[in-house]
């Protein structure tokens, strides 16, 4: 069971223990920020949370990952995302976690309405610049994904998964 509907924002502790209290075999961490890899996801607090999640006889089964620049139309935002990802690679390592899992990039990193902000039935409008070249756009998205699979092989013991959603690219 993921955490985060438990409680949204780190520290984790309390959630965790009421994964493994609620009976589920798993337990799914996230960094909503990368930022939070320097505030909460230190390689000591890494350490106390491996051993909470293997104490209780848990599987940590994946790390969720937000983070912004995939979309960027910007060269240099885009190696910055690549780049963060890494760390991201080593935080999960430390954490004993085999999975990364990332979401699509917001076309372009424009602004969007947050997911918990939308209604059930999703109709939203967004006010678009003209003259964006989608095209390329979607190719260096896939570049920067390109990016992020040849760190986790180079890495050598944590898969990254896509999650889609529907309104990204």
């Amino acid at each position: 069971a993921c955490t985060w509907p438990i409680t949204w924002q780190a520290p984790y502790e309390d959630a965790i223990r009421k994964v493994a209290e609620l009976g589920f075999k798993s337990t799914e961490l996230a960094i909503w920020q990368p930022e939070q890899m320097e505030l909460y996801y230190t390689p000591q607090k890494n350490r106390e949370l491996r051993q909470l999640i293997e104490g209780l006889g848990l599987k940590l089964t994946n790390v969720f990952f937000n983070m912004e620049g995939k979309g960027s139309s910007d060269p240099k935002v885009r190696a910055a995302a690549v780049e963060t990802f890494k760390r991201g690679l080593d935080v999960l390592e430390q954490l004993g976690s085999p999975l990364i899992n990332i979401t699509t990039a917001y076309p372009f990193d424009l602004p969007f309405p947050d997911i918990y902000t939308k209604p059930i039935e999703q109709e939203f409008t967004v006010n678009l610049p003209r003259g964006l070249d989608w095209k390329q756009n979607f190719n260096d998205q896939i570049d920067v994904l390109r990016q992020m699979a040849k760190a986790c092989e180079a890495q050598g013991s944590i898969r990254m998964t896509l999650e889609p959603h529907p309104w990204r690219l």
